[in-house]
């Protein structure tokens, strides 16, 4: 990972971390902020260790941090039930990697997941699969 980004990701408290590079978010000027690491950058880099390096900097400054996954941020291949379809974008996989070590940091306060779509996902087939999502960063078993 460059040294150019870690340090503006020690700039400042936002963060955007996997967003497709065509996403609305990016086109109105998210891409401007200090820290902006697209699908390609947490592909190339690992989602893992970018998920590691976010959370350690946003422990350091601010101090702690809100979570905030639009899930559009996932490829419209495995997740087609969000209201902005773009090329490109993050696997399941891809996605918990670089959440996990963010969801599990001590600094975490809380955080929330958005851009589900019901009516694109008219049999409620990826529900189980955002909640499996969820369980897999949280550490815990759905069937539970």
């Amino acid at each position: 990972m460059s040294p150019l980004f870690r340090k503006k990701l020690a700039q400042r408290g936002v963060v955007v971390l996997g967003a497709p590079m065509e996403s609305e978010s990016l086109r109105e000027g998210v891409n401007l902020m200090p820290a902006a690491l697209r699908d390609a950058g947490v592909r190339r880099n690992g989602p893992s260790q970018v998920g590691r390096i976010a959370a350690e900097a946003l422990a350091g400054d601010p101090g702690q941090y809100w979570l905030h996954v639009d899930l559009d941020v996932l490829s419209p291949a495995v997740m087609p039930a969000v209201d902005d379809l773009l090329p490109g974008g993050l696997d399941w996989d891809e996605l918990t990697g670089l959440l996990r070590p963010l969801v599990q940091h001590p600094a975490l306060l809380g955080m929330d997941v958005t851009i589900y779509n019901p009516a694109k996902d008219p049999g409620r087939t990826l529900e189980p699969r955002i909640v499996r999502l969820l369980a897999d960063v949280l550490g815990t078993d759905p069937t539970a």
